[in-house]
C-alpha cells in the first residue's frame, strides 16, 4: 500500500517532457497543434507552448502575422517537408511593427533562451525581430535565417544582456541597421542597409562575416570586442569601426570612408585595405587614441610616423602602421629611400587636413 502510494506520488510529481507543436499557414482543418492537425499561426503554438518547447513553422504558405512573446524559452524553427530538412518559414510582418518581439522582463529562473532557426522575417514596419530585455539576462540562437525589408532594423536585441549568437544569417535591405546588438556573428552576411550592417554597443565576437553596401560596415562601440576573418566591401562610408578590441585577418575594400576606423587602444592584426582600384576613399586606416597596428616586428605610436618593410612584400609589408593611419602602397619605393607628403589624400591613410608625413624605410 505503501510502496503503491509512493510510486504514485513519484508519478505525479515528475517534470512533463518538452513538447513539440507545429503550424502550417495553409492549413484549414482542425486543429490541435500536432503534426497531422497544425495550428495555421505560430501566435497559437505559442500560446499552446510551454518552457522548453518546440514550435516546427512549415513552410510554403507565409505567416501574416506578429509573433509575440515574453519569458518563454522555446525554439522556433522553419521546415518545408520535414523537421530536419533546413526549409524556411516565412513571416511576412506587412502592416505589423514587429515581425517577432520577445521580451524578457522579470523572474526568469533560469535566464530566457530562445532559438530561431530556418525563418525569413520581413516587411515589418520596424525591427523584423526584437529581443526586448527590461531587467533578467537572456539568450537567442539564431541560425540559417533571413531578415529583409524591414523598416527599421532587421535584428534588434536591446540591450548587452540579451545576448545573440548568430549563425549563417543574412540582414538585408532594412531600414536602418542591419543587425544591432547581436553578441557574436559567424558567417553572417548584411547589405543594402540604410545605416551599419552591424552595431554592437556592448563586447562582440564577429568571425568570417561580410557586409557590403550598407552606409557604415562594421560600428562596434566597447573594448574587448574581436573581430576575425570579415570582409567590408562598398559601404557609403568606414568599412571597419572598433573602439578598443582587436581585428585581424579581415578586408577593407572600396568603402566610401577609411577602410578601418581604429580608436582608443584597438589593435589590428594582418589586415589588408584595398590598394588602386579598389581603394577605400578615405584612406586605409584612421588610428587615434592609443590604437596601434602590429606586424611581427615594428608597431609606431607617434600620429607623424609610419614604419614598413621593402624586402619580400607581403600583406604585412602593405602595412604601415601609425596613429594617424594605416599607408597602403601599390608598389614598394626603392629600399632606403624616403618618401615623404605634404597634403594628404585619397587612401594615404592620413586623415584630410592633416600634417605632414615621413615614411621611414626600413630593411629586414
Amino acid at each position: 500500500m505503501w510502496r503503491l502510494a509512493a510510486i504514485a506520488l513519484i508519478v505525479m510529481t515528475a517534470p512533463a517532457w518538452a513538447a513539440d507543436w507545429y503550424c502550417d499557414a495553409s492549413w484549414g482543418g482542425t486543429e490541435s497543434g500536432t503534426e497531422a492537425e497544425p495550428y495555421n499561426t505560430i501566435g497559437e503554438a505559442i500560446a499552446a507552448a510551454s518552457n522548453l518547447d518546440t514550435i516546427y513553422a512549415k513552410g510554403g504558405t507565409d505567416y501574416a502575422e506578429a509573433v509575440t512573446f515574453s519569458n518563454l524559452s522555446i525554439a522556433i524553427i522553419g521546415y518545408t517537408t520535414t523537421i530536419t530538412d533546413g526549409g524556411q518559414a516565412v513571416i511576412d510582418a506587412t502592416g505589423e511593427t514587429t515581425g517577432i518581439a520577445a521580451n524578457c522582463t522579470t523572474g526568469n529562473t533560469p535566464d530566457m533562451a530562445i532559438e530561431l532557426q530556418n525563418l525569413r522575417v520581413e516587411n515589418a514596419t520596424a525591427d523584423g525581430v526584437l529581443c526586448n530585455r527590461t531587467t533578467d539576462t537572456a539568450h537567442a540562437v539564431v541560425r540559417n535565417c533571413v531578415f529583409v525589408d524591414n523598416g527599421d532594423d532587421g535584428f534588434e536585441a536591446n540591450h548587452s544582456s540579451f545576448n545573440v549568437t548568430a549563425y549563417g544569417c543574412a540582414f538585408v535591405s532594412n531600414g536602418d541597421y542591419g543587425a544591432t546588438g547581436v553578441t557574436r556573428a559567424y558567417r553572417c552576411f548584411s547589405g543594402d542597409n540604410a545605416d551599419a550592417g552591424f552595431i554592437m554597443f556592448g563586447i562582440g565576437v564577429y568571425v568570417d562575416c561580410v557586409v557590403v553596401r550598407n552606409a557604415e560596415g562594421f560600428d562596434l562601440r566597447t573594448a574587448g570586442t574581436v573581430v576575425a576573418g570579415c570582409v567590408a566591401d562598398n559601404n557609403s562610408s568606414m568599412g571597419f569601426s572598433l573602439v578598443g578590441g582587436s581585428i585581424s585577418d579581415c578586408i577593407a575594400t572600396n568603402n566610401g570612408g577609411y577602410g578601418y576606423v581604429m580608436v582608443t587602444s584597438a589593435v589590428g592584426l594582418d589586415c589588408v585595405a584595398g590598394a588602386g582600384g579598389l581603394a577605400n576613399t578615405s584612406g586605409a586606416t584612421s588610428l587615434a587614441s592609443g590604437a596601434v597596428y602590429y606586424d611581427g616586428t615594428t608597431v609606431s605610436t607617434d600620429p607623424y610616423v609610419s614604419i614598413y618593410n621593402t624586402d619580400a612584400w607581403s600583406v604585412w609589408d602593405y602595412s604601415i602602421i601609425n596613429t594617424s593611419g594605416l599607408y597602403m602602397r601599390a608598389a614598394p619605393v626603392g629600399a632606403g629611400q624616403m618618401d615623404s607628403y605634404d597634403s594628404p589624400g585619397p587612401n594615404d591613410g592620413v586623415a584630410p587636413g592633416g600634417g605632414g608625413t615621413t615614411i621611414i624605410i626600413v630593411e629586414d
